[in-house]
């Protein structure tokens, strides 16, 4: 895998340097991971009070994929009827594909649902046993 840079190198506008999070998002940006501009927010800022969607959360996760493995996962298919025409698409359909993100009912993914939690973990331990079971990282122990 690869390290995330010490040096943040991006502010956002709306993200204050004291904030605890202005840190992890800069070092987030400045390796592609998170962008500006959700919704309809400029580019130069992140909104930091908002929530995540689970579309969203799909594209984070993969670019994190992406970023610690230095390859996309593989393409997955047109697993979800209601994600047609978003732009987190492809990154809902290969996670799919890898098994680490399911849909909420049969056929459907509800890509505009918050996060929650609880489904959070879930997502982020699958994301772990995939870069595991690529050699890309180890547990500890």
């Amino acid at each position: 895998g690869r390290a995330l840079a010490t040096g943040s190198g991006h502010r956002f506008t709306d993200v204050p340097a004291r904030s605890p999070h202005a840190k992890a998002i800069g070092q987030l940006a400045a390796a592609g991971i998170v962008a500006g501009g959700p919704g309809a927010l400029p580019a130069s800022s992140f909104g930091p009070r908002q929530h995540v969607s689970r579309a969203q959360m799909a594209t984070l996760v993969a670019r994190t994929v992406t970023y610690v493995r230095g390859a996309a996962l593989p393409k997955g298919g047109n697993v979800f009827a209601d994600d047609a025409g978003s732009t987190h698409q492809a990154a809902i359909n290969r996670l799919a594909e890898a098994g680490i993100v399911q849909g909420r009912w049969p056929g459907l993914y509800a890509p505009r649902a918050p996060v929650r939690r609880s489904a959070m973990a879930s997502f982020l331990q699958r994301t772990m046993d995939v870069l595991v079971a690529a050699g890309t990282t180890t547990p500890p122990g």
